[in-house]
């Protein structure tokens, strides 16, 4: 049997990861998942792409939505019941697919060596406190890029080191306990 086919059935979750989904509605063309750690999502294409629309309880598991008078509610794990009119959120929808990460990484560095500026990316898997520190070769900390709760998302920041010499130096990524550093290089 091919990957994504189970006798009669298909996998209609492109993008998603095995992320868990909680609840599954329709309304009109359009299909909404309530998951765990993101919120809500929306697809008006039979599951080919998805946009999340959970601005506001983006860090919730999503238990339950229904649809009654043109408002979706969305039965959340912590706060009860949270409700959206319709025509935010069918207006407002971009196509494209979405990717929810279910693993932390830390990418390297685009570009490697750089001068002054590069980006970093990486992706949470879990909501909570991230850290994205700049080191330099002693250890001493340079920077710190992001200390805050941050959602499940892929994340990609960009540094300036204009003010810093050519040298090497670190970036270490913090998240639950999730540790990772790598090295760069910056050329002047």
């Amino acid at each position: 049997m091919e990957p994504g086919v189970r006798a009669n059935w298909y996998l209609s979750n492109t993008g998603l990861g095995s992320r868990a989904i909680n609840t599954i509605i329709t309304n009109g063309d359009n299909l909404f998942l309530g998951m765990d750690y993101y919120g809500v999502i929306i697809s008006d294409d039979n599951g080919l792409s998805w946009t999340r629309v959970s601005t506001g309880i983006e860090n919730q598991n999503v238990y339950s939505l229904n649809v009654k008078d043109s408002i979706l509610y969305a039965g959340v794990n912590v706060d009860g019941v949270w409700a959206r009119p319709l025509s935010e959120i069918i207006t407002g929808i971009s196509k494209g697919p979405i990717t929810v990460p279910n693993y932390f990484s830390l990418e390297q560095n685009y570009p490697n060596p750089f001068n002054p500026s590069t980006k970093i990316r990486y992706s949470i898997a879990q909501p909570g406190l991230v850290t994205l520190k700049i080191y330099d070769v002693l250890g001493n900390e340079i920077e710190r890029l992001v200390s805050e709760e941050k959602p499940v998302e892929t994340y990609e920041i960009n540094w300036n080191a204009a003010n810093l010499p050519s040298g090497v130096y670190f970036y270490q990524l913090k998240a639950g306990e999730y540790t990772s550093a790598k090295k760069m290089i910056l050329l002047k």
